[in-house]
């Protein structure tokens, strides 16, 4: 049996969910820092499971990589008028290559698949934090930003919690 997209059953894959519902004082707060070119190094989404955290988090990240807060004027004649949502168009393709998982400036760090269980682990491994480090000191493939969610921060065990501290601590230089 091969590992499912998400680990919750009939609901669609944040990766692939482009509406969201619910969260547009966040969603706000998360474009107001994108365009006004004050974006943190790190944003923590939290809350209780199943409330879309991960379907903001790649709603964000579809509107990064795809140049949504670069993209903005005047909205006369010149540019378009500044963006009032992060919603990047399913046929974007950038949008597709998100949520194919093959956007080089995007890295997604979840719990793995235990193929002997053929069920989720309990948590997320240290091993897939410390892909983070290498990542992020690459130059991003397209020229803008290189992003890392990391899908159930808190399922990680304690030498993942280290290990993505000292990351936050120090980030590597850049976008």
């Amino acid at each position: 049996m091969p590992a499912p997209a998400f680990d919750r059953e009939s609901v669609p894959a944040p990766i692939a969910t482009h509406d969201l519902m619910g969260h547009a004082a966040a969603e706000q707060t998360l474009l107001k820092a994108a365009t006004g070119g004050r974006l943190h190094h790190a944003w923590l989404i939290g809350g209780p499971p199943g409330i879309g955290k991960a379907t903001l988090a790649y709603r964000f990240a579809r509107f990064l990589l795809s140049g949504g807060a670069e993209q903005q004027g005047d909205g006369l004649f010149g540019a378009p008028p500044p963006p009032t949502s992060l919603y990047v168009s399913p046929e974007n393709p950038t949008a597709r290559r998100v949520a194919a998982g093959a956007h080089g400036d995007l890295l997604t760090i979840q719990r793995t698949w235990d193929e002997k269980r053929k069920r989720f682990k309990r948590d997320l491994p240290v091993e897939e934090v410390r892909r983070i480090a290498p990542f992020l000191r690459l130059t991003a493939a397209e020229g803008g930003w290189r992003i890392v969610i990391v899908d159930g921060a808190d399922q990680m065990n304690p030498s993942g919690q280290n290990a993505i501290l000292k990351i936050l601590e120090e980030p590597p230089p850049g976008r």
